[in-house]
């Protein structure tokens, strides 16, 4: 691999990389007249091009030159060099050179996440406990005490604001609805995370109350109830209330994969559920989440519009044996 001179930051490319048929742009404060492209893993010249400008950046105040190489399209690792400055920083020509920003930029949504276990398998040596459990202070009347946990940390610091959070989501919504073909890898993407159907059928009939957390809480007694799950994702959070008794829960959620890996999740509970011998009250009520847990896996319905774009929706119900509740 060959070694470029010290990078000049004055030399500014996407260090993300360009994708082979994008444009190719970057810019020069200091210095105008050719550039070269470098490839790194030979010290070739690849490419050679002219810098236009001077051109009068007034965000910037700077005077700047631009260079553009969106005719190279060859995949590879690249530095541009400019005589008078030396070299770029090293940048990718890749299809896949988001990718790893698109990982890190839906990381951070979990990173930031406030009111709950961030677990060392996912957040390493940033895990911690949850934290911001106390209710918060209304300015103005310091007697007067709120809910505050949960959502996001705001900026890297510890502010959490009610218009940035709508905005947030509002952002993951419109990423979905402009590119819904990222969507086909979610089911794998659970099946990657909490391993096979069964095994997280198992945990959450183990312990239904720990899919909650500290939703559990502001929740309460679902017992049955009617519950509404918004932005339910997969369906965990709404079969264990499920099976914490509520009579009804319905999950509204953008994503069909979504919605398919939780009536898979459903069923397979249903299954192992309609294989325990239990007596008394026990016996009663997982026999009625059964019920409703097969209803949900076997409705001919699937995932249901309800009027809006982004939205899908997909039901439990409790359902009775012969119209009586067993």
């Amino acid at each position: 691999m060959f070694k470029p001179s010290t990078p000049n930051h004055q030399i500014r490319v996407n260090q993300a990389g360009y994708r082979p048929s994008d444009r190719k742009h970057f810019v020069v404060n200091g210095a105008g007249g050719y550039f070269e492209i470098i490839d790194l893993t030979n010290g070739n010249v690849v490419y050679t091009g002219g810098l236009a400008g001077p051109i009068e950046d007034t965000s910037s105040g700077e005077s700047i030159f631009r260079g553009d190489f969106t005719e190279y399209r060859s995949i590879g690792t690249y530095s541009i060099r400019i005589p008078a400055l030396g070299t770029s920083y090293p940048f990718p020509v890749a299809e896949d050179v988001y990718k790893n920003v698109t990982d890190a930029l839906l990381k951070s949504f979990y990173f930031q996440r406030c009111g709950m276990d961030l677990e060392t398998p996912y957040a390493g040596v940033w895990s911690h406990k949850a934290c911001h459990l106390a209710h918060g202070t209304v300015y103005g009347d310091e007697s007067e005490k709120l809910p505050s946990a949960g959502g996001w940390h705001d900026a890297g610091d510890y502010g959490k604001y009610t218009v940035a959070a709508a905005k947030a989501v509002a952002d993951l919504m419109l990423a979905y609805d402009c590119f819904p073909f990222a969507n086909q890898e979610r089911y794998q993407a659970w099946l990657d995370r909490f391993g096979s159907i069964e095994q997280e059928a198992k945990r959450i009939m183990d312990d239904p109350k720990k899919r909650i957390k500290i939703l559990a809480d502001y929740i309460g007694n679902v017992r049955g109830k009617r519950v509404l799950n918004l932005l339910g994702s997969n369906g965990t959070k709404a079969i264990s209330i499920a099976l914490m008794g509520a009579k009804e829960v319905k999950v509204v959620d953008i994503a069909p994969e979504n919605a398919r890996f939780g009536m898979d999740l459903a069923r397979k509970a249903a299954d192992k559920l309609a294989a325990f011998l239990l007596t008394n009250e026990q016996e009663r009520n997982f026999r009625r989440v059964w019920y409703l847990l097969k209803w949900y896996s076997d409705s001919q319905q699937g995932v249901t519009s309800v009027g809006s774009s982004y939205s899908n929706r997909y039901s439990l119900h409790r359902r009775t044996h012969r119209g009586r509740l067993r």
